[in-house]
């Protein structure tokens, strides 16, 4: 397959880093903005959870509804400066509370567009700075380039044999401050570790996808035999409704696609990633006090 590198960026030497390593870094939201955010996260009418959680895996509709409200109020206009031709699709909040069992496991972003023309990002912004002991991001820079192009529910992962050694030493911290960016190409290998820290770790993220392209999202029964995973062209709402793990319902299905990769081994993964990356390095002014 024959995977084009369409510009996500306006910047040249975003555009540039992007491609090279799958994500860049953006000063993005000021101190009071960032507050106003976590004010906003911190307002919401949610259960008290433990670990690992996010609002879009929650079965409220109307709680998820909210939050991509608030989170494209926050950054939709900040981010039009950057993006050449992206349009936010949905809004979550993704948090560790502290505990051991807030660990994030080593994996891939799902599918949104057809990949083999189009590509679609996470736009990431924690609401604190990020340290070694509160679950800093991690990723592996280059292994967008890997063409395993149908993720989602159920879709077999053929990074399974390499989790512990990218866990243990094969991966870039990304140490972001507080209203900093971090733009991933959605195939970007990435986790994080447990929050060790007193506080939640809360961070904003915004799902992008090319402006008039056409939005899917790929499930397989994980009951069934073979590789065969079903596809569906799908919208913001229903993201608003899915509860991640059933089959998708009230959607156009767009026929069955193979889901089929091979496993990788160490050195498939290192041959895409073999130029050292500066992970300080920041797209725009400092974040101060002004807007």
């Amino acid at each position: 397959m024959t995977i084009q590198n369409p510009q996500v960026f306006t910047d040249k030497q975003l555009q540039r880093h992007f491609d090279d390593f799958g994500f860049v870094r953006i000063n993005l939201l000021n101190l009071e903005e960032t507050e106003e955010l976590l004010n906003s996260y911190e307002a919401l009418p949610r259960p008290r959870e433990s670990g690992f959680h996010c609002t879009m895996f929650s079965p409220d509709a109307d709680l998820k509804t909210s939050v991509d409200s608030i989170i494209k109020n926050a950054l939709v206009e900040k981010l039009k400066p950057h993006f050449k031709q992206h349009t936010a699709l949905y809004g979550n909040f993704m948090v560790k509370e502290p505990g051991e069992e807030s660990d994030w496991f080593v994996h891939q972003d799902w599918t949104y567009v057809d990949e083999a023309q189009h590509v679609s990002v996470a736009v990431w912004v924690p609401l604190v700075d990020l340290t070694e002991k509160n679950g800093v991001l991690c990723v592996v820079p280059g292994s967008q380039k890997i063409p395993n192009t149908v993720r989602g529910p159920g879709v077999h992962d053929p990074w399974t044999d390499l989790h512990q050694v990218i866990k243990e030493e094969y991966h870039e911290k990304v140490f972001l401050k507080a209203g900093e960016a971090i733009v991933w190409h959605h195939r970007l290998v990435h986790f994080s570790p447990p929050n060790m820290s007193d506080e939640p770790r809360i961070a904003a993220t915004l799902i992008c996808t090319p402006t008039n392209v056409p939005v899917y999202h790929y499930w397989k029964d994980p009951l069934q035999q073979g590789t065969l995973a079903r596809k569906y062209q799908v919208d913001c709402r229903f993201f608003m409704n899915y509860d991640i793990v059933n089959e998708p319902a009230n959607v156009p299905f767009s026929g069955l696609v193979d889901s089929h990769f091979p496993d990788l081994d160490l050195n498939r993964l290192k041959s895409f990633s073999n130029e050292p990356v500066d992970a300080s390095f920041v797209h725009g002014p400092p974040l101060t006090t002004n807007a």
